[in-house]
């Protein structure tokens, strides 16, 4: 029987792969497998929303994962959307377990209590900086979204330690190690996998430099543990392997405060210490783009009121120039252009270096005198991610230049045999056998 693993090196990118050319494990894959050079994210390019993407075949609109996190206005860190309820559509995980399948999924973005992951152990961590040292907290957070506690004893706890405090790179290695004794005890059909070193180096150092390099030759690392993993199971040879990723990064130099400019429209009222006493409209930031909101408690009337405000309020201050952002998307465009609809009215796309955060005091605009890397973009700026895919399904040396990240969950339904209906994307049968 056929069994297929697919590791998410969060925001790997094709110009990457220059660097691992040369690996024995991952170069091999390169040299004797498939390849799609370029996938294009979804819209924002996030993680959350393009790792539902890549296991349901689905845009934005039709998962209903927009952000990473959750939209709560008058908190500048809002909690993140860990838990799989708000997924809207069936995934890879749900069609294997169908078809009699055994899951898997290590560290995947938005799994949280997934009733079809017979394996799981959600990309959760506990809310707190006091708690990020607190190996119980982790162990709690774990077990509410829905890692048991056979799996804690028997694959978990072991490697613990490199996942409190929550750093990079060592959380990628625990869920590499975590995945690699599940395979090793439980031999899965269907195993996911994300590792978050690439994105966390990108994020700190910029876009492309010795300590990125640093940590994609790390990927080498990961998967030789994992192909080790695989060996000892006797199943090697009838295994497929997947190298992807969800979004690339953009290097930005400043922040903007959307929501400085609500409150100092009157849209958001504070307390004399700072706090949000009541909102017409906020801003959530998504990287490199914002999601700016009317709150749907208002009236129709003053909803419509509101909303022209806003609109206008940007517009004026795009015309002013060198405000940060260089669009202003209706919903109706974005979803209409890139298949992004939600609970949010506007969208506010960076103009190329700069991201967005939640503030809504202090200074509009923050020079940030570091150049660190981003995403959350549109999915046509920066470098794209990549896919190699390697094993009996895949044809040596088929190469397709680029796809939708949405064809790569009905990949994974075609290698596996497996009825995934009704997806936004399609199979990518020119690198398959």
């Amino acid at each position: 029987m056929k069994k297929l693993v697919v590791v998410s090196a969060d925001a790997l990118v094709y110009e990457d792969l220059e660097t691992l050319k040369d690996t024995p494990v991952i170069g091999h894959m390169m040299r004797e497998g498939a390849m799609v050079k370029r996938l294009r994210s979804v819209y924002p390019t996030l993680t959350y929303p393009n790792h539902t993407t890549m296991r349901t075949g689905n845009y934005v609109d039709r998962h209903g994962v927009v952000n990473n996190i959750q939209y709560t206005a008058g908190v500048k860190n809002p909690d993140w959307n860990f838990k799989n309820h708000i997924v809207k559509c069936r995934d890879i995980f749900d069609a294997a377990k169908e078809a009699g399948l055994s899951t898997a999924a290590v560290g995947w973005p938005v799994t949280g209590n997934h009733k079809n992951i017979d394996y799981l152990l959600d990309e959760v961590w506990p809310y707190g900086k006091e708690k990020q040292e607190d190996k119980q907290a982790f162990l709690d957070a774990m077990m509410d979204t829905g890692t048991p506690d056979w799996l804690l004893e028997s694959c978990v706890v072991q490697h613990i330690d490199l996942r409190v405090p929550r750093r990079m790179p060592e959380s990628s290695w625990f869920n590499t190690y975590v995945l690699c004794d599940i395979i090793r005890a439980y031999s899965p059909d269907l195993s996911m996998l994300h590792t978050g070193n690439i994105d966390g180096a990108r994020h700190v150092y910029g876009v492309f430099n010795d300590s990125v390099t640093k940590n994609v030759l790390m990927l080498e690392d990961f998967m030789r543990e994992i192909v080790s993993a695989v060996t000892a199971t006797g199943s090697l040879y009838e295994t497929d392997f997947v190298i992807t990723a969800d979004h690339g990064q953009i290097d930005t130099d400043r922040r903007v405060s959307p929501n400085v400019l609500l409150r100092n429209a009157g849209l958001i009222e504070t307390d004399p210490d700072g706090g949000v006493t009541s909102w017409k409209a906020w801003s959530f930031e998504s990287g490199t783009s914002a999601q700016v909101v009317i709150n749907s408690a208002l009236s129709d009337d003053e909803k419509a009121q509101v909303k022209d405000k806003v609109f206008k309020l940007f517009k004026d201050k795009k015309e002013e120039g060198d405000c940060g952002f260089e669009d202003i998307y209706t919903k109706e465009y974005t979803e209409e252009e890139e298949h992004l609809f939600g609970d949010f009215d506007f969208v506010l796309e960076t103009d190329g270096h700069t991201y967005f955060d939640n503030a809504w005091e202090g200074e509009y605009m923050n020079e940030t005198g570091h150049v660190g890397g981003k995403h959350g973009h549109h999915p046509d700026k920066g470098p794209w991610t990549t896919f190699i895919g390697f094993g009996p399904s895949f044809r040596k040396g088929a190469v397709i230049d680029a796809a939708p990240i949405t064809d790569t969950a009905p990949t994974y339904a075609a290698i596996l045999g497996l009825d995934l209906p009704d997806t936004d994307g399609h199979a990518l049968m020119g690198i398959l056998k």
